[in-house]
């Protein structure tokens, strides 16, 4: 065992010689998290992927029978069916109705019927539910015990009445037509009766005939759904319960994008929770990168909500019940933009991981069906491009496969009959989509770490293995000259920290050029504008700790510039005002110290030693100049002019109003 801290909030965690820090609790079996209730949202919105492992005519009809009941128990009790319902609506009946309405014409769409035939096919079933089912003695309180009922209810109830269910419609239809107050019914003579009574139509014609009237079945993928073997066909299979997350497939570069996106331009951090996704976006300064970025929120936000109902069946995902109950929206809280292992900031992890899933099982099902081995043919998520994915539009892709692959059969007097290859398709649908498609080596964990590791370690193990000098003065009036575009600064910053996180563990020839070794060594060119390049080309690896001080410190000062807060994970014991006196000697001290290398400085310390997740951290009450001492003599910085001139009472809880006032005296 070995000892650690949570990347998340900073306990201590893990053990030695099998024995557990203090405050673990041994967990015995995880239980039902389920949320119980109706969290499918308003109808218009709603998804329509299966539930668990049902198909979708049966989850169809599980659904409308659930909406069914609750319809009925709003009778005599609404108040407790509108607490059944997440999130809350006003009016219980007019929700009811619309939800049962989508589910009729679901179910229409999945069973190629009109709205009638679905009517009657949902009657048969309930017919079924009273002759097979007593209702009485179920116990649905747990999640175990409603997959069980769902399962009994498919086998005996659901199946038998979609097996040959054009067969059991058309005998329903006839005993309609046949009772003896509809038969007379014009109406009814015109859909069931014999045309030649009504139309002028010549003798021995195929048009004598209803079924010549009948309009040709619409090829849905809902009603191709219900022709496929699953052992026959197990790809197609795999694409028909997959198909909701492979039409969102082609969001998936866009969202890994979006992933690292937010480590360069939101840090993350408790505040967030105070504002919401618009507001959040307002924060950057505008410009492309907002742009890029406001759009690839968007698109997160329509993914989410198209899949979130995927996400409930998906319990590996391990995401709080209570995330998916409604849609993401711009005055969502700004959490769901900052990356974490729990809450709202998973979200964005949750639906990477659904997705790459989605194309990696279709890889793997795909070299199966032609006899390959799962090769190790990966790219890295940060790499994946649209080429790359197991990309087949339902509709305009498949559908013209399935027809391609379709044998008719045509008997007089008879309605067509038609039937598909699905081996042929199977094997069309790997060769054009899915062969040699690498899988994606997903990582999204990686993020977080990056997020929440203490970067003073990186720091520490890069000064280890190089030495380090500081930047010269010249150099630093012309990086800050160069990188004028927040964006620019964004993308330096990111640059830099993942050459740091390189160089800590492996080291590197102190003389060798910063630029060089990320753009030769390390591949980063994608990442690297020109601009960039110009600003960084006279850095060497012995000035990259400086250099990243110099990017992160200019970045925080962009952003005051524009009246947004540098420091949004400080906590406010660091944020306490100077007095009018306190402000005067802070004055007197800037005038004969270098501001430069103090702002730099302090900034470090505000942005590493303040957080109280870290080991060995600074605390507020201690005073700012004996604290500056030994940040520097840890630094083997020995001189510092000016120092003494600090008063002892100004104290690191001041210290953000002290930087700032450094900012501004600079100017």
């Amino acid at each position: 065992m070995a000892m650690s801290y949570c990347a998340t909030c900073g306990v201590r965690i893990g053990g030695q010689n099998h024995r557990p820090v203090k405050g673990f609790i041994e967990a015995h079996g995880i239980p039902d998290m389920t949320r119980p209730g109706h969290i499918l949202g308003h109808a218009e919105n709603r998804s329509e992927a299966p539930n668990r492992n049902h198909t979708l005519a049966q989850s169809c009809l599980l659904r409308l029978c659930l909406h069914l009941a609750m319809l009925q128990g709003a009778i005599y009790d609404q108040q407790g069916i509108r607490n059944m319902i997440h999130p809350n609506v006003n009016d219980v009946y007019e929700f009811l109705w619309q939800h049962l309405e989508k589910d009729m014409e679901v179910l229409g769409k999945t069973l190629n019927l009109n709205l009638d035939d679905s009517a009657i096919i949902i009657h048969l079933i309930l017919s079924r539910f009273l002759q097979t089912t007593s209702g009485a003695g179920v116990d649905l309180s747990t999640r175990k015990s409603r997959e069980q009922w769902e399962t009994t209810v498919c086998k005996t109830v659901i199946s038998p009445v979609l097996k040959n269910f054009e067969r059991t419609l058309g005998r329903a239809q006839d005993l309609i037509a046949a009772d003896n107050q509809l038969s007379n019914s014009p109406l009814m003579k015109v859909l069931r009766g014999d045309p030649q009574k009504l139309l002028h139509l010549p003798t021995n014609c195929p048009t004598h005939h209803s079924a010549f009237w009948s309009p040709t079945p619409v090829l849905t993928v809902e009603s191709f759904s219900q022709q496929i073997n699953q052992s026959q066909a197990p790809l197609l299979t795999l694409f028909i319960n997959k198909v909701h997350c492979i039409r969102q497939l082609i969001h998936l570069p866009a969202l890994a994008a979006l992933l690292s996106d937010l480590i360069k331009v939101l840090p993350p951090g408790s505040e967030n929770q105070t504002h919401t996704i618009a507001s959040l976006l307002q924060c950057i300064p505008a410009g492309h990168q907002r742009k890029l970025l406001s759009e690839r929120v968007e698109i997160f936000m329509k993914v989410w909500n198209k899949l979130r109902m995927e996400i409930i069946n998906n319990t590996s995902l391990g995401l709080d019940p209570t995330l998916y109950e409604k849609d993401i929206t711009k005055e969502s809280s700004g959490q769901f933009l900052s990356l974490s292992h729990h809450g709202p900031g998973s979200c964005l992890h949750a639906i990477i991981d659904l997705l790459s899933e989605t194309h990696n099982s279709l890889v793997r099902e795909a070299r199966k069906l032609c006899h390959q081995e799962d090769r190790d043919y990966k790219v890295p998520l940060a790499a994946l491009s649209k080429s790359q994915l197991a990309l087949c539009h339902p509709e305009k892709e498949l559908l013209p496969l399935v027809l391609a692959n379709c044998h008719y059969k045509l008997e007089k007097g008879q309605q067509t009959v038609s039937s598909s290859d699905h081996k042929a398709i199977e094997r069309e649908l790997s060769r054009r989509f899915f062969a040699g498609k690498p899988r994606i080596q997903t990582d999204t964990d990686k993020y977080l770490r990056r997020h929440h590791q203490n970067f003073i370690e990186v720091l520490d193990e890069v000064r280890a293995k190089i030495p380090q000098e500081a930047l010269k003065a010249s150099v630093l009036s012309s990086m800050r000259s160069m990188l004028r575009s927040f964006t620019d600064v964004c993308d330096a910053v990111y640059a830099v920290e993942i050459g740091l996180r390189f160089l800590g563990k492996t080291g590197g020839d102190p003389q060798v050029l910063l630029l060089s070794y990320l753009t030769d060594s390390l591949k980063m060119d994608q990442h690297i504008s020109s601009t960039i390049a110009e600003a960084l080309k006279e850095n060497r690896l012995s000035q990259c700790t400086a250099t990243w001080q110099l990017l992160t410190c200019w970045k925080s000062e962009q952003m005051m510039r524009k009246g947004q807060d540098p420091f949004q994970r400080l906590s406010k014991d660091f944020r306490d005002k100077l007095t009018s006196e306190e402000r005067t000697q802070v004055k007197v001290f800037l005038g004969l110290t270098d501001t430069d290398l103090f702002s730099l400085e302090l900034h470090e310390i505000l942005q590493l030693k303040t957080n109280s997740t870290v080991e060995d951290g600074f605390a507020p009450h201690w005073d700012i100049r004996s604290t500056m001492e030994s940040h520097l003599e840890m630094k083997n910085i020995t001189s510092f002019p000016g120092l003494d001139s600090l008063p002892d009472e100004i104290t690191l809880a001041k210290a953000a109003e002290i930087w700032r006032l450094a900012v501004e005296f600079k100017r």
